[in-house]
Formats: structure tokens, C-alpha cells, sequence
């Protein structure tokens, strides 16, 4: 079962579905969505709770940039000026 695609007969029955995982994946907002969002869902714990864990998805995005990837941008601006110095005293 492929939950990105829903089955046809299923999207059918509830065509928010089908706009609810455009937004999710493409990041495309209709005005079906948008309705949904701003007058169906304002005000609910079920907002609260997306808002929180988007902003805790967020932060352990950052977390992962800052502890797995930043080291490795560094590492490999190091390599290149080392290797920038050694082409230039190979060149004089």
C-alpha cells in the first residue's frame, strides 16, 4: 500500500485527501486546502498540534545540519584551501 497515492476510489470518497498530500508533498496550497485550513481546522488542537510538531521537525532539521553537516562543509573548505596552496606552490 502506497500512502503517497491513494487509491483512486479512496481519494474520491474524500477529495480533501488529495489536496491535503499535494500540500504535504509539493507544497502546493489550493483554495480547498486553504479553506480547510483557515475555517474547518482555526482554532482547533489539531492546528496546535501541527504548528508544535512542525516546529519540532524544524529544529531537528537545524540540529542535524549543525551536527552532521556543518563538520563535513568544514572539513572540506579546509581540503580545498590546502589543495589551492599546494597549486600555487607548485606553480611558482
Amino acid at each position: 500500500m502506497n500512502l503517497l497515492k491513494p487509491a483512486q476510489t479512496q481519494a474520491r470518497k474524500n477529495p480533501i485527501c488529495e489536496e491535503l498530500i499535494d500540500f504535504i508533498i509539493k507544497g502546493k496550497l489550493t483554495p480547498v486546502t486553504l479553506k480547510f485550513f483557515t475555517e474547518e481546522l482555526y482554532g482547533l488542537k489539531t492546528l496546535q498540534r501541527l504548528d508544535e510538531n512542525s516546529q519540532l521537525v524544524l529544529q531537528n532539521i537545524l540540529e542535524e545540519i549543525n551536527d552532521k553537516i556543518m563538520p563535513i562543509v568544514e572539513r572540506t573548505l579546509l581540503l580545498l584551501s590546502e589543495l589551492r596552496g599546494l597549486v600555487r606552490a607548485k606553480q611558482l
